[in-house]
């Protein structure tokens, strides 16, 4: 199974990995030899652990562990694709 993938969502492309473009939860950057390139698309992500989620700009970390352990909505990630523009 690949660490990324990038999918279509509202129209929209975007980069789907199980790691953030930069940063951990845990003051170093672990794993970095696996993080996704950023090429300038949105990414939604897990990975960090971190209660304080965002979105931030253009990543959002939708792991179930930083959201009350429930799944992120996709109509909440619809929104955020539209606050990008």
């Amino acid at each position: 199974m690949p660490e990324e993938f990038t999918a279509t969502l509202d129209g929209r492309e975007v980069l789907i990995s199980h790691f953030p473009y930069a940063g951990d939860s845990h003051g170093e950057d672990r794993y970095a030899e696996l993080r996704p390139v950023d090429m300038g698309l949105p990414l939604v992500h897990g990975h960090t652990h971190d209660t304080d989620h965002g979105p931030r700009e253009r990543t959002f970390h939708v792991g179930i562990d930083a959201h009350d352990f429930t799944p992120v909505p996709m109509s909440t990630i619809s929104a955020w694709l539209t606050r990008l523009g």
